[in-house]
């Protein structure tokens, strides 16, 4: 995607300190330069590209504060950089301006300000057409709600817990509101992409039931016996609207009272658990908590990506100017998904599912290959430091021939040590981070490397 808003932007974050830019900043003496783009990514499903999730939002502030602090740092200016393209800038302004209300305690408003020539905002997760935009100025927004209402706390946020409800094998569960309501996919939905039987009811039961759930609404067609949750102590109501549409305005109803009435958490899904699950969690926040609709579904897409697609984004702005007015609700069909509102988007689940264990795997394959490109790198060098470590030197006779034929072979020697190190480097210095760099630069000039090489210690270049 070609661009032409390409002016350079530079946003002072911390007076005379810290900064963001939408341009590479080459490093000066008095300067550092730190780009997150390649470190906290946004696995889209379709569409889609962001924003990052609350778990990376929240490492990329310890991140960014563990710079700050650095010692040979603390004298330089400070440049949080990102390249140009719009994705990448998007979202490196969200996780700078999530840095300014979580950190510095900025207000949701002066950091909306801040990033104001960053026009771009982020889509649905749908395939086809979308008409309702996300903006930054929403998310920095629906995280400041989230804070004031003590949904989100810096100090006391478990980053492996996120990471391992959110997977698949685990439940694929996620948090909306701490305590108080669970998303999650339909426990029994085998796929036909990757089936996960690990992934049954009996262990959601066991996993809610550690959570602190009660009671769990279900939003899709069974695929489950009810009497199962009720047999481990749990309440469970059924509650179904088509996949893609909006909820009738009495099962809205329906749902707050419930959840009103119910002790403990609630556990809502439905058969992915992103659209019908969000919507309904988001009409509770809306008339219960006061939640704005816009900042909700930043919100809810930062517990829980992909949440609220198509028509349920639009018909959360409306339900909230009805209850704000206290009028009767009235369905806006007029916008392009307004047949979808009414009918929903077959399969649209299916698809979501399906594209949400296809992102899984291939980021556990590339973490494999990262692991595996480390290992590779590390026995590399080892093989290549053992050869000359054990390789025989060829004695030193008082014939000049066999002196000079000795040298020649050491020098090759060192020649192919050299150029295969180097190589090794180089490919290491792409694919592996800076503290593997910093590991196999220690085993390269190591001492004993450098006794065998040149008979006596000295600098490896």
């Amino acid at each position: 995607m070609s661009v032409k808003n390409d002016i350079p932007i530079v946003v002072e974050i911390i007076k005379n300190r810290l900064y963001w830019t939408n341009y590479q900043q080459t490093n000066q003496e008095n300067s550092y330069s730190y780009c997150s783009d390649n470190e906290f990514n946004y696995h889209a499903f379709f569409n889609d590209y962001g924003p990052i999730d609350i778990n990376q939002t929240y490492k990329f502030c310890i991140r960014l504060n563990g710079i700050l602090q650095e010692p040979g740092l603390v004298s330089k200016k400070i440049f949080h950089s990102t390249s140009n393209r719009p994705y990448k800038k998007v979202n490196s302004a969200y996780l700078m301006g999530a840095y300014c209300i979580i950190v510095l305690k900025k207000a949701a408003y002066e950091v909306t300000r801040l990033f104001e020539q960053v026009k771009m905002g982020f889509r649905d997760a749908l395939e086809g057409q979308c008409d309702y935009i996300c903006s930054l100025g929403d998310c920095f927004d629906g995280l400041e709600q989230a804070i004031r209402r003590g949904w989100f706390n810096f100090a006391k946020f478990s980053s492996p817990d996120y990471e391992f409800y959110s997977k698949n094998d685990n439940g694929d569960l996620n948090w909306i509101v701490p305590s108080q309501f669970l998303a999650s996919k339909c426990p029994s939905c085998l796929n036909s992409v990757n089936p996960r039987p690990n992934s049954s009811i009996l262990k959601y039961i066991q996993t809610v039931k550690k959570l602190g759930i009660t009671t769990v609404i279900r939003l899709n067609n069974p695929e489950y016996p009810s009497e199962i949750l009720k047999q481990n102590g749990l309440h469970h109501y059924d509650m179904y609207f088509k996949d893609g549409s909006v909820p009738p305005i009495d099962l809205v109803n329906q749902f707050i009272e419930v959840c009103i009435s119910e002790r403990g958490a609630v556990g809502v899904h439905c058969k992915a658990g992103l659209g019908r699950t969000g919507t309904l969690i988001g009409c509770y926040a809306i008339k219960i908590f006061k939640f704005p609709a816009a900042s909700f579904i930043a919100w809810c897409r930062l517990c829980r990506p992909g949440s609220i697609l198509g028509p349920q984004q639009q018909f959360l702005i409306d339900y909230e100017l009805s209850v704000r007015k206290k009028s009767v609700f009235s369905l806006n069909i007029s916008n392009v998904n307004g047949y979808k509102a009414l009918h929903g988007d077959y399969n649209q689940a299916k698809k979501l599912i399906e594209a949400k264990n296809k992102r899984e795997n291939a980021y556990e394959n590339k973490l494999i290959g990262k692991n595996h490109s480390r290992q590779e790198s590390n026995n590399s060098i080892g093989a290549w430091q053992n050869l000359i470590e054990t390789e025989e030197t060829p004695k030193i006779s008082e014939n000049l021939e066999v002196q000079t034929t000795a040298s020649t072979q050491k020098n090759t020697r060192i020649s192919n040590f050299c150029m295969e190190t180097n190589r090794i480097h180089t490919k290491m210095n792409k694919r592996s981070n800076s503290s593997l760099y910093s590991l196999a630069g220690k085993n390269l000039r190591s001492l004993q490397v450098m006794k065998i090489l040149y008979s006596t210690p000295t600098s490896f270049n």
